[in-house]
Formats: C-alpha cells, structure tokens, sequence
C-alpha cells in the first residue's frame, strides 16, 4: 500500500489566499462565501473520477467562485461533459487556472468555464475526436483522428492533382475497402458528438459569444489545425474569442501546484517499475483524494487524506 501525502497542500492554501485578496480589492462581492480552489489532476480525464469529485465539491464551503486548476493530457469526451456539469451545480462562476498541460478533452472542459487563467508555459490543444485501436497492427497507428479520414479526399487532390470529383470517389473507394462501413460512421457521430458537446459546454459558462461566434470557435477547435498535438498558447484560445486571461500572481501560484503534481503525477512519475502510481489528484485545501494502481492488481484504488490527518 501507499503511505499517503497531501501532494499540494500549502500551495493550494496561498493560491486561494491571494485570490481572496485579489477579489477583495476589486470589490468583486460573491453571493456566498468566498474563492474556493479545487485541483483537478489526472493522465486520463473519465467518468470514473464522477464519485471523488462530489466528494470534494461537497466537502468545500459554501460559495459562488469555484476556481479549479486543471492539468490533464486529454481524456474521454463525454466523461469530460459529466466533470463540467457537475463543477457546475457547485458553481455560479467557475474559473479553470491552467499552469501547463491542458490539453484534448481538458481542452474541451475549460470551454465551460466563465474565465481561465493561463500563462507562458500553458499548453491547449485541438479537440477533434480519436478512435482507439483495440489492437494495432505493426506499423499502423494505435489511434486515428476523425480528420485524417475527412481530409482523405483534399489529400489526394492536392498531392496528386486529382480532380475534386475524383479524389472523393477514389477515397470513398479506398476507405471502403480498408474500413469496416459502421468504423467509418462511428467516426463520423464522434465528429458530430464532439461538436455538440463543445457547443453545449460554450453554452454552459453563460458566453455572451453569438451563435455564429460560438460555432466558430467549436468549428476551430475540432477541425481548424493541422495535428491533434497542435500546442495552441492562451494568446491563441484568446483570439478565437475565450476568456482568457493573464494574472501573473495567480498564475504564479498555480505553478507552483504545477510543480508537485507533475513529481507525482503518472507512472513514469516513480522511480521503479515496481512501485505502485498516481494516475488522478482531486483536492482542495483540507481534502485530497489520489487514485493509486499497484503493479499487480486489476483496479485501482482510491485514497482520501485529510489535512488534520497529514499534519
């Protein structure tokens, strides 16, 4: 078993802290209570993270601002929908910090927010759908983006100078043959379940964006860059017309939490292969839950640390 440690403890204290002061001096009064910090952390964003959420969204004082920092490589879209509804039944205003990673699905989620705050090191990325190969062959990839079949076409045409008409029948031809027609259409409902969500969750942090602005964004986002990987910079989700903002004290702060979840954060996180690892971190400044995976075991398991308990 893990003897467990309050990863982030006293960083999340001054981070709250000092947007307490920050609001404060601004006069920005809240309905109820004061800023509330909750660290959102995890190689994979899913519905299975659900339980230990409310638990510690339940376990916070009452208020209106919900500041979460979020560090994530991605994760499963519609887990990703769940994580934000709920943030919201706990939040008139909620506001992801983003010190680094951010990036697929934690892409997608901070699209719910009122206001993030990132900085120069926070990494965003597109958030066009990927269907996972449940056993690649060699040399084929593991997963394949809605966009490489849809730019199949445009491929063909720009290459090999093919007539529009032409490059769609050869494509339609060739994808025919090399993919399973219902593989083709699940592609095809990712693509536009991706888009509904997005939409949904634009619409969930009350933008004040048109409709028209709105499927811009979303349109960008899922099929506006060149890579799933594509590092977009928080000047660049500004400009699409996000809510993003530069506050170098919070910011800061948030760097600091940064720091210690990537320390503890993944298996290549220990210094073992044998040593069990954190995969998911959700705490606030009194509550920690981690989920831990042992070398030998089938399923995870969750631990719960209270701040009295790590002193």
């Amino acid at each position: 078993m893990v003897t467990p440690t309050f990863i982030a403890q006293q960083p999340l204290q001054k981070l709250q802290q000092a947007l307490q002061q920050q609001r404060q001096q601004r006069s920005e009064q809240t309905l109820r209570g004061d800023s509330r910090v909750l660290l959102l952390a995890a190689s994979q964003l899913s519905i299975e993270l659900l339980p230990a959420l409310h638990q510690a969204l339940a376990s916070l004082p009452v208020g209106d601002h919900l500041d979460v920092v979020i560090y994530s490589r991605g994760g499963v879209v519609n887990g990703v929908r769940r994580l934000a509804l709920l943030l919201h039944e706990y939040a008139e205003k909620l506001t992801f910090i983003v010190p680094h990673y951010c990036e697929s699905s934690a892409t997608l989620l901070c699209l719910s927010g009122q206001q993030l705050i990132a900085g120069p090191l926070s990494i965003f990325s597109p958030i066009d759908p990927q269907l996972q190969a449940e056993s690649a062959a060699d040399g084929m990839p593991s997963s394949i983006s809605a966009q490489d079949l849809r730019l199949f076409p445009e491929a063909l045409s720009d290459w090999f100078q093919l007539a529009d008409e032409d490059a769609v029948s050869f494509a339609v031809q060739q994808l025919a043959q090399s993919i399973f027609p219902t593989t083709l259409t699940s592609f095809y409902r990712a693509n536009q379940e991706q888009q509904m969500i997005a939409r949904q969750l634009l619409e969930r942090s009350g933008s004040t964006l048109s409709k028209q602005q709105q499927h811009a964004i979303v349109e960008q986002l899922v099929q506006g860059y060149h890579s799933h990987s594509y590092a977009i910079t928080d000047s660049e989700l500004a400009a699409l017309g996000l809510p993003v903002v530069r506050d170098t004290a919070i910011y800061s702060q948030a760097l600091d939490i940064a720091d210690q979840v990537r320390a503890h954060l993944g298996a290549g996180a220990r210094s073992d292969a044998q040593q069990p690892w954190c995969d998911a971190i959700i705490a606030s400044c009194t509550l920690q839950h981690s989920r831990w995976h042992q070398p030998d075991a089938l399923q995870p398991q969750w631990q719960t640390l209270r701040a009295d308990a790590a002193q």
